[in-house]
């Protein structure tokens, strides 16, 4: 689960960076054992895909299936891949459908991008263009931030724009105590992503947002009053 983000100093050497070590070289005869697969799709039985979609939904694409249909349904799974990494990977900067929180936006909707995508991976860009079209709103202006346009509307005019990299954003320590936040926060649907990512939570009036978010790895919840929160893909507040 002590997966590299590539980004850093070597997880075995502190004294090289990542890359350095990441890629096999002419004298190596692998890769590190320590660098993520870019794409991941798990098949799991009848009785356990509920429970991973609960927790690992928005990381992989999950499927219900049996040893009869194992392979089948793993092929269909991987012809997907390619559809999710054009949606994740080369989505336009102002359509980040697909990188809004499970918990923290999604499941607070009425209708949910997950879900939709797990249904049918193959056609993950028609459904991150439905639910752009639906939740972005062009006109929305940060009150602080003035030269930031655009968000996605949870309710009651409360946008979350999608903003830069952000040093809180990456991993730290306790992010790697729980199993299932750090592969949340390493993949979107099977795809390995970058991280530092965040969305930019406020009205855009500048009133108090009077929300209530949770942090998916401390448990602590936001305070009602704040009138802006930084909350990552993964569901954390920082």
């Amino acid at each position: 689960m002590n997966f590299c983000d590539e980004t850093r100093s070597c997880q075995l050497d502190a004294t090289r960076w990542a890359r350095s070590n990441c890629l096999p070289s002419p004298n190596a005869e692998r890769a590190c054992v320590r660098r993520a697969p870019t794409f991941v799709a798990i098949l799991a039985s009848d009785a356990l895909a509920p429970s991973l979609t609960e927790k690992l939904g928005r990381a992989f694409v999950i499927r219900s299936t049996n040893w009869d249909n194992a392979v089948n349904d793993a092929t269909e799974a991987l012809k997907a891949k390619t559809a999710l990494k054009q949606a994740i990977l080369n989505a336009p900067k102002n359509k980040r459908a697909i990188l809004l929180p499970d918990i923290n936006f999604w499941r607070k909707c009425s209708d949910s991008l997950i879900s939709e995508i797990q249904s049918r991976p193959a056609d993950a860009q028609s459904i991150v263009d439905y639910f752009h079209s639906k939740y972005f709103n062009v006109d929305f202006t940060n009150p602080e931030k003035k030269y930031m346009r655009g968000a996605y509307i949870l309710r009651e005019n409360i946008g979350f724009q999608k903003d830069r990299i952000h040093e809180s954003a990456y991993l730290g320590a306790k992010s790697r105590e729980d199993k299932f936040h750090i592969l949340n926060a390493n993949y979107i649907f099977g795809v390995r992503r970058s991280l530092g990512e965040h969305f930019d939570v406020c009205r855009e009036t500048g009133d108090p947002i009077k929300e209530i978010f949770d942090d998916v790895l401390t448990g602590e919840k936001s305070n009602p009053l704040s009138k802006h929160l930084n909350i990552t893909p993964c569901d954390r507040i920082v």
